[in-house]
């Protein structure tokens, strides 16, 4: 069913620009990038199963390690979306213009687009521009620090079922 889902978003192609809204405002909310990447993540955890349960019926010969690579390239995706988010540096309006010496306004298209990929932007510390950027920053590094701690998880886990170390499996999970 997810699978049919996925193929569906993909096959409906980029979402066209309602008539209300000017060509130079419309930003597609859904972009063909994220759909398929989206697909990406799904299917490995799909690859994971199929593998799990070959291993599990003996029909695979494999590792664990490479029974679980499938969940390492997909917390590797993971922290590929949120790295970005937890580094975020938020300045205000204020900031930028003392720094750079003119008025936000007069800033060139090519400046806004540089500082957009580098920063963002609130209009000052007491907005709430500024409160939702740093709950959003805030959350991306707890994310981060869950995925730190699942690799570890999984570590210890394929440790103990490739060498047979007989860790104790309360350890292990604990």
């Amino acid at each position: 069913f997810i699978l049919f889902y996925h193929s569906r978003v993909i096959m409906m192609g980029p979402i066209k620009r309602p008539e209300h809204i000017p060509e130079e405002e419309w930003v597609d909310p859904l972009p063909m990038q994220k759909r398929y990447f989206s697909l990406f993540r799904f299917l490995l955890v799909v690859v994971f199963e199929l593998l799990a349960g070959l291993k599990l019926d003996d029909d695979l010969f494999w590792s664990w390690a490479a029974v679980f690579a499938p969940i390492y390239i997909w917390e590797g995706t993971t922290l590929y979306k949120k790295l970005p988010l937890a580094r975020m540096r938020i300045v205000t309006v204020g900031d930028l213009e003392e720094a750079l010496g003119k008025p936000f306004g007069e800033f060139t298209q090519a400046e806004r687009e540089l500082i957009a990929r580098r920063y963002s932007v609130v209009p000052s510390p007491d907005s709430p521009e500024f409160e939702a950027a740093h709950k959003l920053k805030s959350r991306a590094r707890q994310d981060c620090m869950k995925l730190l701690f699942r690799v570890i998880f999984l570590a210890f886990v394929i440790v103990n079922l490739d060498y047979g170390l007989g860790w104790s499996w309360w350890a292990v999970f604990t």
